[in-house]
C-alpha cells in the first residue's frame, strides 16, 4: 500500500466534506466514507438510506522516470473511485398540501437519476474546479486525464510518486512529527481539520515512520557501545515502547510554562493558576515548517497572559481562553522560522 494513494485518498475526502463538519459541499453532506469494505446496505446501515459517498483508490501502475535504473521514482496512474448510491424514497410534503422533489429524496425513476446525476455533478465541480483550499491542494498534485461513469465516477489519476526526503546528520535536523511524512501526504496532513479523524491517521503514519538519514556518501560507520560485562556477539537488546494513537501530552500550566514541540503536535495545556509567561522549545529548524495544534482546558477562572515571544494574531485578535472550571479551546500555532515568527490561530473555544 502506497502513502500516495493514502494522500490521494484522505485529500478527495477532505474536499467533499468540506470545513462544515454537517453540511457539507455535495447532497451527500457528512456522508463520505474512506474505503469501506462492505456494500451499501440501508438494511445494515440506516444512513446509507441517503446520499453517500464511498472514495476509494483500485488499480494502480507506474512508468519509470528514470530508463537508466528503472525507476523510482514512477509516474503514477491510479484509479480513484468515487463510489455513491442513495436508495429511491417518498416525496416531501409540503405545508400547504402536495409534495415535492428534494434532490437526494427521490421518489421515482426520474427524480432517483436525476439524483445520481446530481451528485455525479457535485462531485466533479468540487475536485476539478472548487477553489476551496482543499479542493486546490487535491489538484496541486493530481492530473485527471480520464474519466468513466458507470452509475459510479471513476477517476483515473495521474499522480507523482512518494517523495521521500533524505536528512543528512548532522547537517540537518531531524525530521519529527508531519515533517516524516513523504511529500504530497504531507501537505495533505497539515491542511486538514485539527481534530479530524484523517489527520489522526497522519499523526499515527508520522509515528511509524522513522526518519530516513544517510551519512557520507563514501560509506557509513556504525560503532556499538556495549556495557561491562556484554559480549558484542550477543543479540542486541531492543526496548519497546507501545504508545496509543490516542495518547496526548499533558501539560500543567502554572506561571511560566514550557511546551516542548517534540512530544507530539497536539497537546493539551491544563490551566491551573494564570499563564504568566509561555516557551516552545525543540521547533523543526529554520525554513520548516511547524505546526502545534495545543487543546487548553481551564480548571478555573485562569487566563493565558503572555504567549510564546513573535507570535502574531488575525486582525490582531490575541487567543485568550474561556473562563470556567472545565472549559476547552484550540488553538494552533504554526512556523517557519524555528519560532522566531509564530502565527496564532484560534481554532475554536468553549467546546461542550
Amino acid at each position: 500500500m502506497s502513502l500516495v494513494r493514502t494522500a490521494l485518498r484522505l485529500s478527495a475526502i477532505a474536499a467533499l466534506k468540506g470545513a462544515n463538519p454537517i453540511a457539507g459541499p455535495t447532497i451527500a453532506a457528512n456522508r463520505v466514507y474512506d474505503s469501506r469494505i462492505s456494500d451499501f446496505s440501508p438494511e445494515t446501515f440506516p444512513d446509507d438510506a441517503k446520499p453517500t459517498i464511498i472514495v476509494l483508490t483500485d488499480e494502480d501502475e507506474g512508468d519509470a522516470l528514470s530508463r537508466q535504473n528503472g525507476g523510482p521514482p514512477f509516474k503514477r496512474l491510479i484509479d480513484l473511485v468515487f463510489e455513491f448510491a442513495m436508495v429511491q424514497g417518498f416525496d416531501v410534503d409540503l405545508e400547504d398540501g402536495g409534495t415535492a422533489f428534494v434532490p437526494g429524496y427521490p421518489a421515482t425513476d426520474a427524480e432517483h437519476e436525476a439524483s445520481l446525476d446530481l451528485l455525479e455533478f457535485q462531485i466533479i465541480r468540487r475536485m476539478a474546479y472548487d477553489l476551496d483550499p482543499l479542493c486546490a491542494l487535491f489538484r496541486s498534485f493530481t492530473r485527471v486525464w480520464k474519466h468513466d461513469c458507470h452509475r459510479q465516477t471513476l477517476d483515473e489519476t495521474e499522480v507523482t510518486d512518494d517523495q521521500v526526503a533524505v536528512t543528512r546528520l548532522p547537517d540537518q535536523t531531524t525530521p519529527s512529527g508531519l515533517d516524516r511524512l513523504p511529500q504530497p501526504l504531507r501537505r495533505v496532513a497539515e491542511a486538514l481539520p485539527a481534530g479530524s479523524s484523517a489527520l489522526a491517521i497522519c499523526n499515527s503514519l508520522a509515528d511509524a515512520l522513522a526518519p530516513l538519514t544517510a551519512g557520507p556518501l563514501e560509506g557509513f560507520d556504525m560503532t556499538v557501545d556495549a556495557a561491562d560485562g556484554e559480549d558484542l556477539s550477543d543479540m542486541f537488546d531492543v526496548n519497546v515502547e507501545i504508545r496509543s494513537a490516542l495518547e496526548v501530552p499533558q501539560i500543567i500550566g502554572n506561571g511560566a510554562v514550557e511546551i516542548d514541540y517534540a512530544k507530539g503536535t497536539f497537546q493539551n495545556l491544563i490551566l491551573t493558576g494564570n499563564i504568566t509567561s509561555m516557551s516552545i522549545i525543540n521547533w523543526p529548524a529554520m525554513g520548516k515548517t511547524g505546526r502545534l495544534i495545543l487543546q487548553t482546558t481551564n480548571t478555573g477562572a485562569f487566563v493565558i497572559g503572555a504567549w510564546p515571544p513573535g507570535t502574531e494574531w488575525s486582525q490582531g485578535a490575541v487567543g485568550s481562553v474561556t473562563s470556567g472550571s472545565g472549559k476547552k479551546d484550540l488553538f494552533v500555532l504554526t512556523t517557519a522560522s524555528a519560532g522566531a515568527e509564530i502565527f496564532g490561530n484560534t481554532v475554536g473555544q468553549d467546546y461542550q
